[in-house]
């Protein structure tokens, strides 16, 4: 009797199970897409034509490495702005034009190169293309940049068109 035991014992290791199985979830979770959209245009103001250049800051003022502008020409000069919106708490990326690829051209196609754009977000308030959407989904950027003006530079109205681009991380 204890050998037809000691046998059904070691059948029952020879009849071991082979295969398992486990049950799991799939799960997804649908965030809301990043957009961004105009706020204020990027204005550099009245400036005088000269050798040198003119940058608008991205929080706001004018410079010049030359005397582009008094207080009674200085004109309306302004960083401009874009709104951000997404998923509350995302961070994401900031692509701006590289140097002289935005050109401003005045109705004669006479020329001025925009150079050095800057951007600070107000979720993440430094210059490193990084912005954070708040808890509410939004975000502002503030752009600056830099123009180079010649003394030949011909008085007129100069305009250009330029992109900025956000992707989550």
């Amino acid at each position: 009797m204890l050998a037809i035991a000691m046998m059904a014992g070691v059948s029952n290791n020879a009849m071991a199970q082979n295969s398992a199985m486990a049950n799991s979830e799939v799960i997804a979770t649908v965030i809301a897409p990043i957009s961004i959209n105009m706020g204020a245009t990027l204005s550099f103001g009245n400036i005088i034509k000269g050798n040198g250049t003119v940058t608008v800051k991205p929080i706001g003022g004018k410079e010049s490495s030359y005397n582009a502008f008094t207080i009674t020409q200085d004109g309306a000069d302004a960083n401009g702005t874009f709104k951000v919106s997404g998923e509350k708490g995302y961070t994401y990326s900031i692509v701006l034009p590289v140097n002289d690829f935005v050109v401003l051209r005045d109705s004669d196609s006479n020329s001025m190169a925009v150079s050095d754009f800057t951007c600070i977000s107000i979720g993440s308030p430094s210059e490193n293309l990084i912005g954070t959407l708040s808890s509410k989904g939004g975000d502002t950027l503030m752009v600056g940049a830099t123009i180079t003006v010649t003394d030949s530079q011909a008085p007129g109205s100069y305009s250009a068109i330029y992109m900025v681009t956000v992707s989550y991380n």
